[in-house]
């Protein structure tokens, strides 16, 4: 839910909200996580965050290394 309803979901909470959306930069698609906190003036501080790296190391499945012979 991220744009106008995650803001106003922060302001109306007064907590910070966080929700995570795939979006095209540079024609390429990337997860995004946007967070909204509310701020004292009735107004939230937007931040926008690509997870799309760690996202997809946590996919990756595990691998031992370090083995000795």
């Amino acid at each position: 839910m991220p744009g106008p309803d995650l803001a106003y979901a922060a302001l109306d909470k007064k907590t910070a909200q966080t929700s995570e959306a795939h979006v095209i930069v540079n024609g390429k698609r990337r997860l995004m996580r946007i967070h909204e906190i509310p701020q004292e003036n009735n107004t939230t501080l937007g931040l926008a965050e690509d997870v799309t790296e760690a996202r997809e190391l946590e996919k990756r499945p595990q691998t031992l290394s370090g083995h000795h012979a």
